[in-house]
Order: structure tokens, then sequence, then C-alpha cells
């Protein structure tokens, strides 16, 4: 065994990774605006591209509304594997470059309602997370997956492009089971 689980320290964003941010923040701006935009038709970071008549405060607008996070719900794989990864003795730290006015909402209505099992003082708020300290981050932003930690790259539609194979220590995963199983993967090597 490479690694024992409790000196295997796990990083992992919040935002499509463990939540389904996407999903609800287009079906509120699909709502509000009449689009009919599909999680799936967003193949760009920049959201705002696929609502081109919205100004970029109208885009975000939700992300600062207390009632929005309401709507946004977990993946219930996350909610499983986080878990077991805790039960098991690894380290987990939910890192985040939330902006300040939806951290309380967001981590009221999402991270301590459906994660519970996370300590608190385990998350971290940091725009640049190359500078986190860990030996996997788990994120679906192409711009934090590639640092000085192996990366699993969560699957979105918006990261499609990103070629990891051509570079070392990052791996692709289409679901929570294979981020655990690729954890197990590398500190069993």
């Amino acid at each position: 065994m490479r690694y024992k689980p409790q000196d295997f320290v796990i990083a992992c964003d919040m935002d499509d990774t463990i939540e389904h941010l996407l999903p609800a923040w287009i079906k509120w701006l699909n709502e509000k605006y009449g689009y009919d935009v599909k999680p799936e038709d967003v193949t760009d970071w920049r959201v705002g591209l696929f609502f081109p008549t919205l100004t970029s405060d109208e885009v975000f607008a939700p992300l600062h509304d207390w009632e929005f996070w309401k709507t946004v719900e977990p993946m219930w794989d996350a909610v499983h594997y986080i878990k077991l990864l805790i039960e098991e003795g690894f380290p987990f730290y939910i890192v985040t470059s939330s902006h300040p006015d939806s951290i309380l909402p967001k981590f009221t209505h999402v991270l301590y309602k459906y994660f519970p099992f996370i300590d608190k003082h385990n998350v971290i708020i940091a725009h640049k997370k190359q500078m986190i300290r860990c030996n996997v981050l788990i994120d679906d932003g192409t711009h934090n997956i590639v640092g000085p930690y192996i990366g699993i790259l969560k699957d979105t539609p918006h990261n499609r492009w990103f070629k990891e194979r051509d570079i070392p220590n990052i791996y692709r995963a289409h679901n929570w089971n294979q981020i655990y199983d690729i954890i197990h993967q590398i500190i069993d090597q």
C-alpha cells in the first residue's frame, strides 16, 4: 500500500462536483427569462455565453439569492462515497472558490444540509486551489485540476474539451463510484 487513508488528504470542489449547480442555475434562468437552454448545451465555463441577451449581473443573480440555493440538489452518489471515504479515515476537505455573497446560503442549504458529516472546520475558501496542500483534488474546473497534486476531473459538458490523458496524474471520472475507485487505485499502487 502506497498510502494509508489517514495520510492521504482529499480536497474537493463543491459546484458541479458534489452538487448539481449548473442544472439548477440554468432552470432558474430559463424560467425567469424564457430561455430553453439545457445543461448539456453549456459546453463552456462561461455560462453567460448561452444566455446572450442577459447582462452578467442577470446571469449571476441567482448565485446571490438565498431562495436559489434551496433548489440546488446534491449528487446522491457524492453523499454516499464522501461519507464512505471519511468513515475509512481519509482527511476530507471542501475547497471552494465561492463568491463571498453566496457562501452562507450555499453552505446552509447544500453543504450542511446534505453533507453534515463533513466537519465545518474542513472547509477552505480559495480561488487559487493550487495553493492548497493535498494529495488529490477533485474538481470540475480545468483551471484547478492541474497542480501539485493528483487531479480527478469530474466530467461535465463544459470540460469535455480538456485532454487529461496528455497530462500526468490527471484522471477523468464520470461519477463518484469512479472517483472512489481512482482514489483506492492510487493508494494501493
